[in-house]
């Protein structure tokens, strides 16, 4: 992705994938003087306080921090235009636009988290209007013809006769190929008509996942319509004043159903109630995204949107996309067939094929929960007991501090959005050197982002040779205490509490002297790479020892349990992939050439020819609720590339210890601190001492079995 559009996106590249309010903050303070902020984006932060202090707690508090950040980047840019050509230089044109953009990008973040979380309706809807408000400012000055020329002639001269270090001519040369790619380099007629298009564009965007966080469907069902499910988790169902129980659409809420329920008309409901989430108004706005960017991408010379999408990215071209896809499918479909022969041995009572001997997509979970109690003897509602939250988090911090060098401190502030809101301080262990800030809103809320995403806000950066802490969130939905029992981790909640923490290490960690280097403003398809590493820590035997701990005697998770979990983490892997390729090639499909397409028949005919073990069926229009169609564009894939990457990573560490601080730090010097300075494949290539394969992807997921 480009530079311009990164310092935009820093705070939209989750995981998953980052969607779409506070009612208070520390203090009695509303939000920060403009002076205030100017101290920020030039001297950074130095506690907590002043981390928390950086969302304002009324929708006016937004609107000024807003106009503040405007005001300030409209100086800078002013200031970089007026500046005689003869007397440019890379730090009053290129890092004087970098501080500019900045300004825009903190407030861009902070809008961001707000939407997200805030209990107030007024403010989410504030953070959702100024945050278009910046999008639509960064579009009209940053798509400037006169900037453009500016860093053309820059480049070309001054440029080439400083001492550049090799990010910072790295910068220059990524600078100038967004400036091309956004149009800048066309007739002023043309370029008006791709910025009305870029903006119509990203109040499509906010609309589709506002529109996806506002959605609280339920059904309501009896007693007995719950069979299966426990009575801990049935107890914290909430009730009509009927006696009905109400079940929504939040994650974890719709797999525990979909895993644990033997109601085949419960799971089916339920399943057809969450795969048409933002109905039917997401489907008109998604149509007019396709249709949009299509038009974006035929204005700047692009075949199709992904093609324009790709360019930027390490992959580069459509085919490449294409052809990765393919490949990858081809090889898990052998181990379909033996998963599909293995489930279909002894189906639970109920299940049924179709004529092609596939499941209805709403058993598939189920099925597979079911033969995991059989055959492994593996119920994760027991595992769940070795996983207390409060426990849980601490220790897996153990494992990033041991691993990474760092020391956190965990401190409860007061007056913030919400009473259970938590903020990590990052210090280096041997140093104490501050190193960044993250937030933690772990629990769920009315109103709250129902999934699981990292959100940055504040950007790492070295600025006079010291490091300004960077700030970033970790929005998730775990469940809360009931009654006697603490709150539980399911294992695959902890395994997202890995890959998010993952996200957050890359982002306070990758600290660059350059803004939009920094962090985690990677390529898209590189984006990924970290966090998903992070996940496999979860099938070691001494780092499953070390967080575990059952919530009554504090016993750790037996051995014969760790190997079954890690036994079974192949099981059904080929049925996972399969269906990651079958989303990646949905979200290119929809992107290819042509502004019109039937999604819900792309969607049965792409699941007809690459889901080999369920059916779909017509009642369901699950794409108005995929999130990553905004967002992430036609670069879903980019989760299944970077699992590549992030697998060889993984078993290249694992070889040397998954607490050994040595490789740890090599990680960060290597990797985690570049950010984006340098290419993805160097990167990579100077932390394994080879160029990346496919191999250690092949033998994790079994598929050579």
């Amino acid at each position: 992705m480009g530079v311009l559009v990164k310092f935009l996106n820093i705070i939209l590249f989750i995981v998953i994938v980052i969607l779409v309010g506070c009612n208070s903050t520390v203090g009695t303070r509303n939000f920060m003087t403009r002076e205030e902020y100017c101290h920020v984006i030039t001297d950074g932060i130095k506690d907590y306080k002043e981390a928390l202090a950086l969302f304002p707690s009324d929708s006016a508090g937004i609107e000024s921090y807003t106009q503040n950040a405007i005001d300030i980047s409209s100086k800078d840019l002013n200031e970089i235009l007026n500046i005689p050509d003869d007397k440019r230089t890379f730090s009053n044109t290129f890092i004087a636009l970098d501080k500019s953009q900045r300004a825009v990008a903190i407030v861009a973040g902070v809008c961001e988290v707000l939407e997200l979380v805030s209990p107030d309706e007024k403010i989410r809807n504030a953070a959702h209007d100024q945050h278009l408000k910046l999008k639509d400012f960064s579009i009209e000055k940053f798509m400037d013809p006169k900037l453009y020329q500016a860093c053309k002639y820059c480049a070309q001269n001054s440029c080439v006769k400083e001492n550049l270090t090799p990010p910072e001519r790295y910068f220059v040369s990524e600078m100038l190929k967004d400036f091309k790619r956004e149009g800048l380099d066309l007739p002023k007629e043309k370029l008006e008509k791709v910025k009305s298009l870029k903006k119509k564009c990203a109040e499509l965007v906010l609309t589709f996942e506002s529109n996806i966080a506002k959605d609280n469907k339920i059904i309501t069902v009896s007693r007995e319509d719950l069979s299966g499910l426990d009575d801990k988790f049935i107890s914290a169902i909430k009730c009509t004043p009927a006696g009905k129980y109400k079940l929504g659409c939040d994650t974890p809420t719709y797999f525990e159903v979909m895993r644990h329920c033997s109601c085949a008309k419960t799971r089916k409901d339920l399943y057809v109630l969450f795969n048409n989430r933002a109905y039917p108004e997401n489907k008109k706005i998604l149509d007019d995204l396709i249709e949009t960017r299509d038009a974006l991408a035929g204005e700047l010379g692009f075949e199709s949107f992904a093609a324009l999408s790709y360019d930027g990215q390490m992959s580069k071209t459509v085919d490449t996309v294409e052809n990765f896809l393919i490949e990858l499918w081809e090889k898990t479909r052998n181990k379909v067939s033996k998963e599909l022969e293995m489930f279909t041995k002894d189906l639970p009572f109920g299940i049924t094929l179709d004529s092609k001997g596939r499941f209805a997509p709403w058993d598939t979970a189920y099925v597979k929960e079911c033969y995991k109690k059989k055959y492994f003897s593996l119920d994760d509602r027991e595992v769940a007991q070795y996983f207390p939250v409060e426990q849980t988090l601490n220790k897996i911090f153990e494992v990033y501090q041991k691993f990474l060098g760092l020391k956190f401190n965990l401190i409860t502030p007061e007056n913030t959005w919400a009473p259970d809101v938590k903020c990590i301080e990052v210090h280096e262990a041997q140093s104490d050197r501050l190193r960044g800030f993250i937030i933690l809103d772990l629990y769920p809320r009315a109103n709250k982002y129902t999934h699981a995403c990292q959100a940055g806000v504040l950007p790492a950066v070295i600025y006079k040779n010291s490091i300004h802490p960077g700030v970033c969130s970790i929005i998730a939905n775990f469940p809360k205490a009931s009654g006697d029992t603490p709150a539980l981790l399911k294992f695959n909640d902890v395994s997202t509490f890995f890959h998010e923490f993952g996200h957050a290490m890359h982002f306070i960690l990758g600290v660059t002297e350059i803004t939009s280097q920094s962090g985690n403003s990677v390529k898209t398809d590189f984006v990924e790479v970290p966090s998903q590493m992070f996940e496999e820590w979860m099938y070691d035997t001494e780092v499953l020892n070390i967080i575990s701990g059952h919530y009554k005697t504090g016993q750790k998770l037996p051995k014969k349990i760790i190997d079954t979990i890690i036994a079974i983490k192949k099981y059904s892997a080929g049925m996972f992939l399969q269906a990651q390729c079958e989303l990646s090639l949905l979200s290119l499909e929809i992107y290819k050439k042509g502004a019109k397409k039937d999604i819900d028949k792309l969607i049965r005919t792409l699941n007809d020819k690459y889901i080999e073990y369920a059916y779909d069926i017509p009642q369901t229009h699950f794409q108005t609720s995929f999130g990553h169609l905004s967002n992430y564009g036609a670069c879903y894939y980019s989760y299944m590339w970077s699992l590549v990457f992030s697998i060889d990573l993984f078993y290249k560490i694992r070889d040397q210890g998954l607490l050994n601080s040595k490789i740890g730090l090599r990680l960060i010097e290597t990797i985690l601190s570049k950010g984006s300075s340098d290419e993805p494949e160097n990167l990579l290539k100077n932390f394994l001492g080879r160029a990346p394969t496919m191999d250690a992807f092949i033998d994790n997921f079994g598929l050579n079995e």
